[in-house]
């Protein structure tokens, strides 16, 4: 590997932000470009880290930076540096990690913390070594070369290396990312010259390989981060065109992300580093001009895929419940709160605010974005985009797919009646109903599923309460109607629910009830009004608020957007 493709494989990041959506999924992107990148041939920004406060690293050409909140601090060079310092990975509490080369033309590894650079050169190295990621435990991976040229994977913990070789690779090993529970991610090599990304995890490999990628000579799939979710991200190189694009694989699933400004051809295409664990991903993509540039890359809060509509005082906002609970912080330019993107799918689909409707966030809409009277996007606006995928999930197939077996129930509690239920457990009901004081808790500790073929209700003061602790997925076939207290989960993420009703179906919360959760219903109208609100994420054909109606949304469910 010479200097030149040394540096590359490390660079990391930049600033200067400019939102628009993915094609053809539901995040909303933030390019970032260092001030005085060269934007020639060839040059550019990239970004190849992120930690869960947000904050990234990155490079320029020779130049390394740390970003956070719009605001970026030039890094230094390691002091025993001659060639170049990169930085790739930095972890909650600020560490970073790297290499750098030295006069003599030898590359090694580094840990940066407390602005002291201690350096990291695995023993069995005869030539380079390389940090790529370090997670909040202060375990670092990477990667060094032998006498016969092969590189080989390292674990360094408390003073120590592990080497990690996948049998499945050709003396050529590449971890580059680490969660806090010890799971690698990286990629290897075949004797072939195709690459796989694999988890390791506890001494078993398993490897990742998209399977839109092609299998031919230096192509393929490569996994470069990984969350405390166990979502993984990384790059593959697709079988028509050899054409680029990020990958996100979740729960199974594997996600294509693609940067709405990539280019296309065989120099372009987009390269996702790190996520972190509200779902955030980081890293950069190559435009038309084959020029670098760095991005964020955010989950859309709120999807109306044929249209949203906000009037009179609607508010749309963003918080996270890992940090506290929800508070208005009213202005944008701090960035308190600034995350409640909207975005439309279907194609000519609209964002249309009126009265003194707010959002603040980005609107990112297939058709126009309108504003009328006093309402404002604070956020940027991006108009006439790709459609996305409504219902990548197919909505009505994975809910008749979790039917039990069991015969069903119906619950119906009114006057001051409450019934409890416990987790774990399936519950498998005909119907819910709840009006007067009646109270409905799901309580215990661990995952619960309930699976209701029929409708969901909630009038008066009746409360449907998700405890601490308590993990519920909801799938139904019915409509939705939510005007009592609410529907309450003390945590967002910790309550998902998927609706599959279709012909006209309706999710309505109104008055001055609460949704506290996730809602992907792809094939309803949602509708919140009055005093009501969502603290969340929700999905629907149309979201539509109007009076005081508040869509909060909580960066807690980003990792479960990141399946939509």
């Amino acid at each position: 590997m010479n200097r030149l493709t040394a540096l590359a494989a490390i660079l990391i990041i930049g600033l200067f932000a400019l939102t628009s959506p993915a094609r053809g999924a539901t995040y909303t992107f933030t390019t970032i470009d260092y001030p005085s990148a060269n934007q020639e041939d060839g040059g550019g920004t990239r970004v190849t880290g992120i930690n869960n406060e947000g904050q990234v690293v990155g490079c320029s050409g020779t130049t390394c930076f740390a970003y956070s909140d719009g605001v970026f601090a030039t890094l230094p060079d390691d002091p025993s540096g001659y060639y170049y310092t990169t930085f790739s990975g930095i972890n909650d509490r600020g560490q970073l990690v790297g290499s750098y080369e030295d006069v003599t033309g030898v590359v090694h590894g580094f840990l940066y913390s407390d602005r002291v650079f201690t350096t990291i050169d695995d023993p069995s190295a005869t030539l380079h070594t390389y940090a790529s990621g370090i997670n909040d435990r202060g375990q670092v991976v990477g990667y060094y070369l032998d006498a016969n040229a092969n590189n080989h994977g390292f674990l360094y913990r408390q003073s120590k290396f592990t080497t990690i070789d996948d049998p499945s690779g050709a003396g050529n090993t590449y971890p580059s990312g680490i969660n806090d529970s010890g799971k690698i991610v990286g990629a290897y090599l075949t004797t072939e010259g195709i690459n796989y990304g694999f988890e390791y995890s506890r001494g078993l490999f398993t490897t990742i390989d998209d399977p839109s990628a092609v299998e031919g000579f230096e192509a393929g799939t490569l996994a470069s981060g990984i969350n405390n979710k166990g979502q993984i991200v990384g790059w593959y190189t697709e079988k028509e065109g050899f054409f680029t694009h990020g990958f996100v694989f979740s729960d199974g699933v594997y996600r294509t992300i693609d940067a709405p400004l990539a280019g296309s051809g065989v120099l372009g295409g987009t390269w996702a580093y790190g996520i972190n664990d509200s779902g955030k991903v980081a890293g950069y993509y190559v435009d038309t001009e084959n020029v670098h540039h760095g991005f964020i890359a955010t989950p859309t809060g709120f999807v109306g895929c044929n249209g949203a509509t906000f009037s009179g005082n609607a508010m749309v906002d963003s918080y996270n419940s890992k940090d506290c609970g929800y508070a208005f912080h009213e202005g944008f330019d701090d960035g308190n709160g600034s995350d409640g993107n909207v975005q439309t799918c279907t194609a000519d689909a609209n964002i249309t605010l009126s009265g003194k409707a707010a959002i603040y966030g980005s609107a990112s809409a297939t058709g126009s974005v309108i504003s009328s009277g006093l309402a404002k996007v604070y956020g940027d606006t991006s108009q006439n985009q790709p459609a996305c995928e409504c219902d990548p999930l197919n909505v009505v197939s994975l809910v008749a797919s979790k039917r039990p077996s069991s015969n069903p129930t119906t619950i119906r509690l009114n006057g001051s009646k409450t019934e409890t239920l416990a987790a774990p457990g399936t519950f498998n009901l005909t119907g819910v109903s709840l009006s007067g004081d009646g109270v409905l808790t799901i309580y215990g500790s661990g995952n619960a599923t309930m699976f209701i073929d029929g409708d969901l209700s909630i009038s008066g003061r009746a409360s449907f309460i998700v405890s601490p602790g308590v993990e519920l997925t909801i799938y139904i076939t019915g409509n939705i109607s939510i005007s009592g207290g609410g529907m309450i989960s003390q945590r967002p993420h910790d309550l998902i629910i998927y609706a599959s009703a279709t012909n006209g179906s309706k999710v309505a919360i109104r008055g001055n009830s609460e949704f506290s959760g996730a809602l992907y219903a792809p094939l309803s109208d949602i509708s919140v009004t009055g005093n009501s609100s969502i603290r969340g994420a929700v999905r629907g054909i149309t979201v539509t608020g109007s009076g005081n109606a508040g869509f909060h949304y909580d960066e807690g469910t980003g990792t479960l957007l990141s399946g939509w």
